[in-house]
């Protein structure tokens, strides 16, 4: 994204980040936060009240493959603290010349368009006549085997499950012991995963997840949030850099560059 685009438009400015799902709503709470704090302090048509930033999303709430609750509280922190105008059941048909065309026949202009739409699966063309959903996801048996050719496996963003690492991960470790089951006249037992949990960074000193179906949020759970992540990261030089910039970061202004 362009700081120039933002700060020189004609006020007011309207963002539009279509697609409600992590990636969006991250996105979106790391925009207003930017856009309502940081701008704001250099460019004066840039504060609350002089842009608009919109997020559509095609489901009934955000987040539409996880729990309701979250997408609910999600919702509310993004209207209420971060001046975001949420639209649900918005599917986006076309986007040309900075116009949003919606299904329901809306149509609306943008200064600023960033998708965020979500994962369509994409593999190679090396496996003819499988069968697939709406989205492109492989469609699987129980033991995440294409029926066609069940000794291929369909894993990861290629498969219907939720487009997660720790999905991937899981099932990665999966396979790999199936296939050794397999190699020792074993049969595999069949794939099931319910996640440990989900934690979603909303801006600075805010977070919000979902723990063992229990719903938690506020500034602790940031500061979960950027623990786990930085025990995720596998170099260490890699972690201890990070570490130090987001405490840097927590006694200076942020920088323009960056979002």
């Amino acid at each position: 994204m362009n700081e120039n685009k933002i700060a020189c438009s004609t006020p007011p400015i309207k963002v539009v980040i279509v697609g409600g799902g992590p990636t969006g709503v991250e996105l979106v709470a790391e925009l207003a936060e930017y856009m309502h704090g940081t701008l704001a302090r250099l460019y004066k048509h840039v504060g609350p009240g002089q842009n608009q930033i919109l997020l559509l999303n095609s489901a009934g709430h955000l987040l539409g493959s996880f729990d309701k609750r979250l997408g609910e509280r999600i919702e509310k922190y993004l209207v209420q603290k971060l001046n975001v105008k949420v639209i649900n059941n918005s599917k986006i048909i076309s986007i040309e010349d900075f116009v949003i065309k919606s299904s329901n026949g809306e149509i609306r202009g943008a200064d600023v368009i960033i998708d965020a739409s979500g994962v369509r699966a994409m593999y190679p063309d090396l496996i003819p006549a499988i069968d697939t959903d709406e989205k492109n996801n492989i469609i699987t048996d129980d033991f995440l085997r294409i029926p066609e050719y069940p000794n291929v496996y369909a894993l990861g963003d290629v498969g219907q499950f939720y487009k997660l690492a720790q999905t991937a991960v899981n099932q990665a470790e999966y396979a790999a012991k199936s296939i050794v089951n397999l190699m020792l006249n074993k049969q595999p037992k069949q794939y099931t995963f319910k996640p440990k949990g989900f934690l979603l960074s909303l801006g600075k000193n805010y977070a919000i997840g979902s723990l063992f179906n229990v719903l938690i949020f506020g500034k602790p759970v940031w500061f979960l949030w950027r623990t786990i992540y930085l025990f995720k990261v596998l170099n260490s030089r890699h972690r201890i850099k990070i570490a130090l910039n987001w405490t840097l970061n927590l006694f200076s202004d942020r920088d323009t560059t960056n979002i």
